[in-house]
């Protein structure tokens, strides 16, 4: 789900994430939450964090 998510939202803001699609598997092989409202709380932090940039709402 989590390698989903960043995929969904790099294909969004910066096109074709070939190139960090390995390292972000890479990165998220291991993650885990123990419970589903750690992943809530995980989710809600990278989103609001890529909402926050500078560019987040520049067209591609």
């Amino acid at each position: 789900a989590v390698s989903t998510l960043i995929l969904a939202i790099s294909l969004h803001f910066i096109g074709d994430p070939s190139h960090i699609k390995d390292k972000n598997i890479e990165l998220h092989s291991n993650f885990r939450c123990k419970e589903l409202s750690d992943s809530q709380w995980y989710k809600n932090t990278f989103l609001t964090q890529v909402m926050l940039r500078e560019d987040s709402n520049q067209p591609l």
